[in-house]
């Protein structure tokens, strides 16, 4: 985090004059943020209160906004996705990969459906079962979170069959959720 605040103060927007620079700003931001961001990002959302700070700073930099421009405006015009809205797509690709089979081997077992907990039906039978947890280390594990999030997904969007266009739809999903951080 360090890294990214220095490199923050470097750009001003007298530096920024080509469309070219700001993409060599989000290419230069962004893997930092979604590197490993599923198992890093479960955790308090006060945790990455820092995180998110910077990356509105480096929004309002790169589209020449005031200080005290609306961020998710700049998110959604530029169709970026703020921290925990990243996580939350993150762990979506995951279940995705999931429910096609093509995690690794230890992952065959890690979920499970509800109706293979108990066998009536019910209206829930098809969403993945979510186990209880105690503590807040519990729900913020990829067992907890992952059954979660791709249980509120739409079935139109669990029925696609390309990652790729999963992934945009997903996307897409996720932005539109307009959720106050």
């Amino acid at each position: 985090m360090c890294y990214l605040t220095t490199c923050v103060c470097c750009f001003d927007q007298s530096t920024l004059h080509l469309p070219s620079t700001r993409t060599c700003v989000l290419v230069t931001f962004c893997p930092y943020l979604s590197y490993c961001n599923v198992v890093w990002a479960s955790t308090y959302p006060s945790r990455l209160d820092a995180l998110y700070k910077v990356q509105k700073k480096i929004l309002r930099i790169i589209t020449f906004s005031k200080y005290q421009q609306e961020s998710r405006q700049l998110f959604v015009s530029l169709q970026l996705l703020n921290i925990y809205e990243l996580n939350s797509y993150q762990i979506g690709l995951f279940m995705y990969s999931y429910t096609k089979g093509s995690l690794p081997s230890a992952f065959s077992n890690y979920f499970s459906l509800n109706n293979s907990i108990h066998k009536h039906y019910t209206r829930s039978s098809e969403k993945f079962h979510m186990k209880f947890t105690r503590t807040n280390y519990g729900r913020f594990s990829i067992k907890y979170k992952g059954p979660m999030i791709w249980n509120t997904l739409p079935d139109v969007l669990k029925n696609i069959k390309s990652l790729q266009m999963f992934k945009k739809e997903l996307k897409t999903f996720v932005l539109n959720q307009n959720i106050d951080y």
